[in-house]
């Protein structure tokens, strides 16, 4: 259906996708990717081009679906193209080295927020015993040792008092107090308000394994506060999962095991009626489906609204309350799935 496929940044921070086709009577959709990650599409419309006004540096790429008057359809991915960010007058987004004041499994937390988007470059303490050592693979270090550091900025996460604020101030120092609430008031909580909730569970997933519960469960309950979905860092979830609409609604059994290239609509419950649940590769679950009979196999697509009961083979379509397979003809289906 699609002779030519196109994409290019316009303007420093529009991505334009441009459809050569020689059937006029064609609807397309657009499925925008973020470093692999589904952040934005479009229902079928009839223009054959389309813009992105971009945000956030990444790795781009454009999948279409292109869908004629009989209903048959295919899908075409684009190149892909890199997006440093693009400034405007007036933003302040700091671009400074930060600094973390503290040494403890709350500051290594925040290291792995803040590494996201920031270059952090070290802890800093007034602890002799800690001093010179390093902690996650960073340096720590004591006010006399950072004086050669220009233009950066200090993260304060553990206990720190007015003798101590008085003196950074004296200094010049810009600093931030992390506390332990959801106001974005600071730079840690600036910087989780503009992550997904799928790229939030990856921090709080790697805080966990870490031993780091206290900011683990904090990130937890962040998403819970931001998206209402419950996405616990216990679930093992691949790197190539993605969640509508960023992740709104989703709750998840915290033994679940989830495989790769998995598309977990708005809404959708994965839970256990005894089973532990376990999802297969390339599986499309429908908003507002409901997961309670154990294990989905490869291959399946769920429809929106089912309610899946009992264990799904491979390579089916299943829909329905509670949900009965209606197709076999996986093939019909694989606009469904990511493809990386």
């Amino acid at each position: 259906m699609i002779q030519n496929l196109d994409i290019e940044i316009s303007n420093f921070f529009q991505l334009v996708t441009k459809i050569t086709c020689a059937n006029n009577s064609l609807f397309f959709a657009y499925y925008l990717y973020r470093n692999n990650e589904l952040v934005e599409k479009t229902n079928y419309i009839k223009e054959n081009n389309y813009t992105f006004n971009l945000n956030d540096p990444g790795n781009y790429h454009v999948r279409v679906y292109a869908k004629n008057k009989q209903g048959d359809r295919t899908v075409t991915n684009t190149d892909k193209v890199s997006f440093n960010g693009f400034r405007d007058n007036g933003v302040t987004n700091s671009t400074k080295p930060v600094l973390i004041y503290g040494v403890s499994r709350l500051s290594a937390a925040v290291k792995f927020i803040l590494e996201e988007k920031y270059n952090v470059i070290g802890f800093i303490t007034e602890n002799e015993k800690q001093i010179n050592n390093t902690f996650f693979d960073l340096d720590i270090l004591n006010f006399n040792s950072i004086s050669n550091i220009q233009d950066f900025k200090v993260v304060i996460v553990d206990d720190f008092n007015d003798f101590k604020k008085d003196k950074m101030d004296k200094q010049g120092i810009d600093y931030d107090i992390f506390k332990y609430n959801f106001f974005p008031n600071n730079i840690v909580l600036e910087t989780i308000y503009n992550f997904s909730a799928y790229k939030l569970y990856e921090i709080s997933r790697k805080c966990y394994l870490n031993g780091l519960l206290n900011g683990a469960n904090f990130i937890k309950n962040f998403i819970h506060y931001k998206f209402n979905s419950y996405i616990p860092y216990t679930v093992d979830i691949s790197d190539s999962v993605s969640f509508g609409y960023a992740g709104i609604g989703i709750v998840i059994n915290g033994k679940s095991k989830i495989g790769r290239n998995v598309n977990i609509g708005q809404n959708v419950t994965i839970g256990s009626r005894g089973v532990i649940p376990e999802i297969g590769d390339n599986v499309w679950i429908g908003p507002g489906a409901k997961l309670i009979g154990g294990k989905i196999g490869n291959n399946v697509v769920i429809g929106a609204n089912s309610v899946v009961t009992k264990e799904i083979p491979d390579h089916c379509v299943v829909a329905g309350v509670p949900a009965k397979i209606i197709s076999r003809d996986i093939e019909k289906y694989e606009s469904y799935f990511m493809k990386k």
